[in-house]
């Protein structure tokens, strides 16, 4: 069987690779542990042991995290803050530049992962993988994807899934079929700007563009 991911078994655990990617992409961030193994899918033992390992190597510091909780009160609950233990990005980690190129590149399984979440969610015409997937921070769009019937839950469940995976939140636009001809026809900027940009098809029925 194939690894998902190579990196996952070069460092040893996918569940570690994504807090890495995840601490990455928000690293500005504090972190609860509830919040790490929600944002990356991970079981509640792999995160802590994995938060516990990375704090010791220094990749990552412990902090307080301040988060709001919705206190109950006989007239009308009351939103209040409260710090919470957490962790942080140690952007005085040594090697941390060089895991941060090596780490934010997104693998050709990765993307072939992506193609097949969603292809379950309807007639797939097109898929292009731009942003994230190309290292591009000033593009618009890291997903396309247009289709016909498209089942919107299981997009929004590849999407969570791969956006678990990465450590990376998706900005990602949806078009039908004849939605996305009259866009190219009309020269829409959307679409446009996806294109002119650093992209991959991942999918391509249409040869449109």
């Amino acid at each position: 069987m194939v690894m998902k991911d190579p990196l996952a078994k070069l460092f040893g655990s996918a569940g570690r690779l994504k807090i890495m990617r995840l601490f990455m992409a928000q690293d500005e961030a504090c972190l609860t542990q509830t919040e790490v193994q929600s944002q990356t899918k991970t079981v509640k033992t792999t995160v802590s042991k994995e938060l516990k390992l990375l704090h010791q190597v220094g990749f990552l510091k412990k902090t307080k995290c301040k988060i709001e909780v919705v206190k109950k009160l006989k007239t009308k609950d009351k939103i209040v803050y409260k710090h919470v233990p957490g962790f942080a990005l140690n952007k005085e980690f040594e090697y941390l530049q060089a895991l941060r190129i090596l780490l934010t590149q997104v693998s050709e399984e990765q993307k072939e992962s992506l193609v097949k979440r969603v292809r379950r969610a309807g007639r797939i015409k097109m898929l292009v993988a731009g942003g994230v997937f190309m290292q591009c921070d000033k593009c618009r769009v890291d997903v396309l994807v247009v289709g016909d019937a498209i089942k919107q839950r299981t997009l929004e469940n590849a999407i969570r899934a791969t956006e678990a995976e990465l450590g990376h939140g998706l900005r990602y636009a949806v078009f039908s079929t004849n939605e996305f001809r009259y866009r190219v026809d009309m020269r829409d900027k959307l679409i446009c700007d996806i294109f002119d940009e650093p992209h991959t098809k991942l999918i391509d029925r249409l040869n449109l563009v």
